[in-house]
């Protein structure tokens, strides 16, 4: 037994998949990815040291900051940021690896230096809309 569709058959069809596509242009809208630009914010003893752009950063960018409580060594590519050396005794600061994530921190406590990893948007594309 087959089953014939008539002409209003489809055009039912096409606008019930018409219709489906509402809700999602809705939300996106609402509370879809924004272009928000990422920034990491390094501290240095408690003082704003340097706040660095990480959207767009894609060339591998690398300095070094040089207080009275060391040297570290910061690299910066693909939008994210990493202290790929130190001079301190642990080294924990360098197995944090690359941060990128908006809420992601890198910290060196006998520099310390504190790198977050903050957004000029409240909230990112990956926080949750239900935890606010």
């Amino acid at each position: 037994m087959s089953i014939k569709l008539k002409k209003w058959d489809y055009i039912i069809i096409v606008i019930l998949i018409i219709i489906s596509f509402i809700p999602y242009v809705f939300f996106k809208g609402l509370i879809g990815e924004k272009t928000a630009q990422v920034y990491a914010y390094i501290t240095v003893a408690g003082e704003l040291y340097n706040e660095i752009p990480l959207t767009g950063q894609v060339s591998r960018k690398e300095f070094s900051i040089d207080t009275k409580y060391g040297k570290n060594t910061i690299v910066i590519k693909n939008e994210s940021i990493a202290v790929v050396a130190s001079d301190c005794k642990d080294h924990i600061c360098e197995d944090f690896g690359y941060k990128g994530e908006v809420g992601d921190v890198i910290v060196c406590l006998p520099h310390q230096l504190y790198i977050e990893i903050k957004s000029n948007e409240t909230m990112s594309k990956n926080q949750d809309i239900i935890a606010y």
